[in-house]
């Protein structure tokens, strides 16, 4: 008996693979429309072979609306890099009738090497590495890194952006922020009447919090005047739609500027005392008082050494400092010196030129100016604890050797001269990602500013 079940089964099998699976084999023949897909830069391109009987073709990607056409070719644009597709496409009757169909998956790379030309200049990155603010003479711009988008913004100028595309700064000289297109002012008449000039500075990466400062030129409130001096640091809680000032510290110099200029993800802020001598300030919170980050000083409180300046910037976490300090003064004069300040073990790094640090990752890379400030200067790169100049190394150089990027053989718009590789001098690293992965530079150019951004992990 159970042999004879045991041969019942194996009939029954066999007449499955017999009788089934030749029909759905060629169901899928009949119904496997054959097409191609390439992607070229964040588009994707497809065309596919004519059906008989067909009158039209229906497209459709991932879930969105379908698309028909009678053309054999389609190509779908503005998408977003690093991202994976589902195209669908189907041959159709005249009654409506699927012919043919068929569904290809593909993924749109992030190049290693993407720029845009632009009048306005980038300033800041977001800490996911999807959007770019800049601003100059009360324009704003603003870069989706993923559709690759540029939009330039009248009247609004962007200084930091968050990983939401909110972005922070001013309209036409009042603090605003920059929110799908739409720009929001920010209302500080409890604290002034004058409010035409004042600015959104820096705002966190979930796009909850941010930082500014205001000029008081008005009568209206002497109290914080009195405290902070003629700018005062203000702090925007965006879910509350709240102003508030943070909780002054120790008055040492504080008698003309103080302004915010960085926030911190855990929102401790960084500030500047900007008198006549320039010392950066940190709060934990804006209900802690300040603390001077770096302030040696005889017993006059005359400096000996300070950390302070106004490109000084927290790295993504805020366990960092860069920019510039001043490690030795005479006859009251600083001598200025590419900086990072260290928040967790307070210890200084001092880099061998009188340029500035202009963008750091958590992990350590250090980008520098061979000058203080942005126009005509050159990128070098070295890491956290190689502060000698032997050890710095050209941008270029260094993408080439550490990340098999090639910047030259894209023909970059700063590209003047084919016979010199090194293209990129003028070019200045402004930000990166917190993951370091994604690094954003600016070169000027008879054209405009080109914003470059390198992508560490992409397709070369």
């Amino acid at each position: 008996m159970k042999n004879t079940i045991k041969l019942l089964m194996c009939a029954v099998m066999a007449f499955c693979f017999a009788s089934c699976t030749p029909e759905q084999s060629s169901e899928q023949s009949l119904n496997n429309l054959v097409f191609s897909l390439i992607t070229k830069n964040n588009s994707i391109i497809a065309t596919w072979e004519s059906v008989e009987g067909a009158v039209f073709y229906e497209l459709q990607l991932n879930k969105e609306e379908t698309i028909r056409t009678d053309e054999r070719t389609y190509t779908f644009e503005g998408l977003k890099y690093g991202s994976k597709y589902t195209v669908r496409i189907s041959a159709m009757s005249v009654t409506g009738e699927v012919l043919k169909g068929g569904t290809r998956n593909i993924k749109i790379g992030s190049p290693a090497y993407r720029e845009w030309v632009n009048p306005i200049p980038a300033e800041a990155i977001s800490n996911n590495g999807k959007w770019i603010g800049g601003a100059f003479d009360n324009v704003g711009l603003i870069i989706n890194v993923e559709s690759g988008e540029l939009i330039n913004v009248d009247g609004f100028e962007a200084r930091d952006i968050s990983d939401k595309g909110v972005a922070v700064g001013s309209q036409n000289g009042v603090a605003a922020m920059w929110v799908d297109g739409e720009v929001l002012t920010i209302d500080l008449s409890d604290f002034t009447q004058n409010n035409t000039m004042s600015s959104l500075t820096s705002i966190t990466p979930d796009g909850s919090y941010a930082v500014g400062w205001w000029w008081n030129y008005d009568d209206a409130n002497d109290y914080w005047p009195s405290i902070y001096g003629g700018i005062i640091p203000f702090c925007y809680d965006v879910v509350k739609n709240q102003v508030s000032i943070p909780t002054p510290g120790e008055r040492i110099y504080n008698e003309g500027a103080m302004t915010l200029y960085s926030v911190a993800p855990d929102r401790s802020l960084l500030g500047l005392d900007q008198t006549d001598v320039h010392l950066n300030v940190v709060w934990e919170n804006e209900y802690t008082p300040y603390e001077y980050v770096l302030f040696e000083h005889d017993e006059e409180y005359n400096p000996v050494a300070t950390m302070g300046e106004m490109m000084n910037r927290f790295s993504a976490s805020g366990r960092y400092i860069y920019g510039m300090a001043q490690p030795s003064y005479t006859n009251n004069k600083a001598t200025y010196q590419a900086a990072v300040f260290d928040r967790t073990t307070e210890q200084l790094y001092l880099y061998e030129t009188t340029g500035a640090v202009s963008a750091m990752t958590d992990s350590g890379i250090i980008f520098i100016n061979d000058a203080q400030y942005y126009y005509g200067t050159t990128t070098f790169v070295t890491t956290l604890d190689k502060t000698e100049s032997a050890d710095l190394v050209y941008l270029e150089e260094w993408l080439l050797a550490e990340h098999n990027i090639d910047v030259a053989k894209y023909e970059p718009a700063t590209d003047t001269d084919d016979e010199n590789d090194i293209i990129l001098d003028g070019t200045i690293t402004i930000g990166a990602s917190a993951d370091g992965r994604t690094i954003l530079s600016i070169t000027p150019s008879d054209a405009g500013w080109v914003m470059s951004i390198f992508t560490l992990d992409g397709d070369k």
